[in-house]
């Protein structure tokens, strides 16, 4: 998971607001993914699936009186940093559906800032203030300075799932020789491995420290025995 709640928290000291919520949703099944969260009393919290929005038909029935939800649907644009004060005063807003049914007394003043949109998926960083002053410059500036880390950090989790699945898959296929793989860096340290990869580096290289010594991987193939059995890398 890229973004977990101690990520969610630790956003909060660069942009200060009452609720910061990291949200994943599908808009063409109009359900939630998953919704982190951190609030002003220190709880965190994490919800998959639409456990987070129990009123999500009405929600999405609303969402276009939201002036940021209708922008980014429309425009498309979701990485640009946004405050709903860029598009209504603070008494337009508590007078849009939306407010009244779900932010009156809780929310004022809101900005967010996403990644790029994927066909069933939308992700958004929402920073949210109640009976306080609306956010500043600065904390757009803030948010536009982080989108492009929170983007390469998104891809890079999921690389490292994609590869994770792909090891696994490897590993449970029916093939009939058997295959183990482990993935490291060029300097030999173990980013991904299967408890029966390690073991197999333990059994026949002494491995303790979870680097591969870069002798092994200098080399395009390698043999290695132990008593009658033998391992091919």
């Amino acid at each position: 998971m890229p973004f977990p709640p101690r990520f969610v928290r630790r956003v909060q000291t660069l942009i200060a607001a009452d609720s910061v919520c990291y949200s994943e949703c599908n808009p063409v099944e109009r359900e939630s993914i998953l919704q982190v969260w951190h609030e002003p009393d220190g709880e965190d919290g994490l919800t998959r699936g639409n456990g987070a929005f129990p009123d999500r038909d009405y929600w999405h029935t609303l969402r276009n009186t939201h002036p940021l939800f209708s922008y980014r649907r429309a425009s498309g644009d979701w990485t640009t940093a946004r405050k709903v004060s860029d598009f209504m005063t603070l008494r337009e807003f508590r007078a849009t559906a939306m407010y009244d049914a779900f932010y009156r007394g809780v929310i004022d003043h809101w900005l967010d800032v996403g990644l790029a949109p994927e066909s069933v998926r939308t992700r958004l960083f929402i920073f949210t203030r109640h009976g306080r002053p609306d956010f500043d410059e600065r904390d757009r500036l803030v948010a536009a300075l982080l989108q492009p880390h929170l983007a390469q950090r998104a891809e890079e989790a999921e690389a490292a799932l994609r590869a994770a699945e792909a090891m696994a898959a490897i590993e449970e296929g029916t093939i009939e020789e058997a295959r183990r793989v482990v993935l490291c860096s060029a300097s030999g340290l173990i980013e991904f491995g299967s408890a029966s990869s390690r073991a197999l580096l333990v059994r026949y290289l002494g491995l303790d420290n979870g680097r591969v010594p870069t002798s092994v991987l200098s080399r395009r193939e390698l043999k290695l025995r132990d008593g009658d059995r033998s391992l091919q890398i």
